[in-house]
């Protein structure tokens, strides 16, 4: 049942840093093109389309390596920030390799543009830190802890008197 429960917390976990990453991107790369446009004011409705576009491409490009690294921090018991953090660093490069990849069927640009692999780090930063704060920190929690083991107290110190069993 606990390990039911800790999936659970996986999922949530991972969707709200997806959202958390894709509303940076959103923020980060597209608002301030959207800003040269008109008068400078975006629509709310277009801002939660923005959103979700931004959720869905962040959780598409990291769904498969994010879920290999969240199965090693499980089996693992990581639960450090800076571990999940520096994760998540690693993630949002990664992704940001797969989106200018020269394969078919991924986005092509044919450079790296330092600005936006800078983003996608520093989005992949956050999201690792919000994952860690949801479901990071209880890492490995769902495993059955070892039984404690029997110690006999430590030795008298030399020179005192033990005491006596009784008769």
């Amino acid at each position: 049942m606990a390990l039911i429960g800790r999936v659970l917390m996986i999922m949530i976990g991972f969707v709200v840093a997806g959202a958390v990453a894709g509303a940076i991107l959103v923020a980060t790369l597209v608002m301030p093109e959207l800003r040269s446009f008109g008068n400078g004011v975006v629509e709310n409705d277009a801002l939660n389309v923005l959103d979700g576009v931004g959720f869905v491409a962040a959780m598409a490009f990291a769904v498969v390596p994010a879920l290999v690294l969240i199965a090693i921090s499980e089996a693992l018991a990581i639960r450090s920030l800076l571990a999940h953090a520096f994760a998540g660093g690693v993630l949002g490069l990664v992704s940001y390799f797969k989106w200018v990849s020269p394969e078919g069927g991924s986005l092509q640009f044919g450079f790296i543009m330092p600005h936006h692999l800078q983003v996608l780090a520093a989005a992949g930063v956050v999201a690792g830190m919000v994952y860690w704060l949801i479901t990071g920190r209880g890492a490995g929690n769902w495993r059955p802890r070892p039984a404690a083991v029997y110690r006999p107290p430590p030795p008298m110190p030399s020179g005192s008197i033990a005491p006596r069993e009784p008769k």
